[in-house]
């Protein structure tokens, strides 16, 4: 059975400390995932899973299996392109290269690795997964490989979510909600 929430009921939800404690880390990090959340907010699994169960019911917030991770994301749909960047985006580096390649129209394996300072097998190994998520393609110019966001709206438009965006955004939801 779906229950139907509306306002008033959403914004009893919020009325608690914890849960806008939650709300405000998916809203700085969407896609966090569950372990995370946990430990930004300093919950208890236990505890976390409650909150979070009854503010996806309520609307608040949805949450999406991706692998091992359940992941949790603010209630807006942004398209299928720009959540898969965004999920992205939560691993350590990847925010990193689709800065650079956004900035830089075409950039070869040796451009990331000095500017990342990393290995070049490291970084063939994170455009190899962005490749694979359809976030990133390759050009092949000459001997060298060129890479290049293949939807550098939808990264651009993550970037920005994720850079401070959503902050704005949960502060505009929030405020929508109290003036009811």
């Amino acid at each position: 059975m779906t229950e139907n929430w509306d306002i008033y009921q959403q914004r009893s939800l919020l009325l608690l400390d914890t849960r806008q404690k939650i709300l405000e880390a998916i809203y700085r990090k969407p896609g966090i995932h569950f372990r995370e959340l946990a430990r930004m907010t300093g919950l208890a699994t236990g505890q976390l899973e409650y909150h979070t169960y009854r503010m996806e019911k309520a609307g608040l917030i949805r949450s999406e299996k991706d692998g091992k991770y359940t992941r949790f994301y603010p209630p807006i749909e942004y398209g299928d392109s720009v959540e898969n960047v965004l999920r992205a985006l939560n691993r350590p580096r990847t925010k990193e290269i689709l800065e650079f390649l956004v900035e830089n129209e075409c950039a070869t394996t040796e451009d990331l690795a000095k500017y990342l300072n990393l290995s070049a097998s490291a970084i063939t190994w994170h455009m190899k997964r962005l490749e694979e998520e359809d976030i990133v393609k390759t050009e092949r110019r000459g001997k060298k490989k060129c890479y290049r966001a293949n939807r550098p709206e939808a990264v651009a438009r993550a970037l920005q979510i994720h850079r401070d965006g959503l902050l704005d955004e949960l502060a505009k939801k929030l405020a929508e909600m109290w003036l009811w």
